[in-house]
């Protein structure tokens, strides 16, 4: 055979396996679904101007959010309170991608089934436990219940979702997942802040003086900016329920701050309102409400 008609054949066999390599990384990125995953941050407000309504907010933890849980999910419960950022505390931590729910004797016909009753049973006694652990903290806490940080504890939350969560894959690492194994989880963070929104904290005191002009409050959202008091949270949802005031004039400047604080991180705020328990039931059930089916505040 002549060179230039071995080059070519030697081209068009590298152009073939080129060719069958694509399309084997294709086949193995369509085989290798990103399964969803719920990172669910509860920030229970301790502070005394709030006491009174813990213990419905852990009947809302306990019977509301945690039976709903996936097997990929995740729930962590943290303190709003004076020492939200210098005394943090994980109150509740549950990772369903940490608990073992299948095994090898349940065969592949009831294998579904089993692993749902194993999830029911575990999420049956962690409800029972959470609502325990909510309710006990609140006397631990008691001693840091003269003020309200409820922006510390806003960027605790940050940083677990940091932790608990990671960027969309690469075609490269779903390839990579294929090949060891390994499951790949495209993660939604939700905060659900039960407190009465009154930040009484780093200087700004919305219980006796709260921003009551668009300026003002510009002005202080710049001022957060500044001292990076307003962590990233680019595409999380945020339902604030708890949320109160003396009159209804500080009630709607406290609201128009935090539309615009959870606007400047990223967040999407799906509901804020006294009561937003409705909110939240329908938020955690199949098909209800997410971010933008709902007007904050209605």
């Amino acid at each position: 055979m002549k060179p230039h008609l071995v080059r070519r054949a030697h081209k068009a066999t590298s152009g073939a396996a080129r060719f069958g390599v694509t399309v084997a990384m294709t086949v193995a990125i369509a085989a290798c679904t990103s399964t969803p995953r719920r990172m669910v941050l509860v920030l229970e407000d301790y502070s005394g101007s709030h006491a009174a309504s813990v213990a419905t907010d852990a009947t809302l933890v306990s019977d509301g959010i945690i039976p709903s849980m996936g097997s990929a999910d995740a729930l962590e419960v943290l303190p709003i309170d004076d020492a939200a950022v210098q005394q943090p505390a994980r109150i509740v931590s549950i990772d369903l991608t940490k608990v073992t729910l299948s095994q090898l004797s349940d065969g592949v016909a009831h294998a579904d089934q089993a692993e749902s009753e194993r999830r029911r049973a575990f999420l049956d006694t962690a409800s029972r436990t959470a609502r325990a652990a909510i309710l006990m903290s609140a006397d631990e806490r008691s001693r840091f219940a003269a003020l309200t940080d409820i922006i510390g504890a806003i960027q605790g939350a940050a940083r677990s979702a940091k932790a608990g969560t990671s960027t969309t894959p690469t075609r490269w690492q779903r390839v990579l997942a294929v090949i060891v194994g390994e499951p790949l989880y495209e993660t939604k963070v939700v905060i659900i802040i039960a407190s009465d929104m009154l930040q009484e904290a780093r200087g700004i005191d919305f219980a006796h003086s709260p921003p009551t002009s668009a300026r003002a409050i510009t002005t202080l959202i710049a001022r957060l900016q500044a001292t990076d008091a307003i962590p990233d949270l680019s595409g999380a949802d945020v339902i604030v329920t708890g949320a109160t005031g003396t009159s209804a004039s500080q009630v709607d400047a406290v609201r128009h701050f935090w539309t615009q604080y959870f606007h400047a991180a990223g967040a999407h705020l799906v509901a804020y309102d006294f009561d937003a328990r409705s909110a939240v039931g329908s938020y955690f059930r199949p098909g209800g409400l997410t971010s933008g089916d709902r007007t904050p505040g209605t």
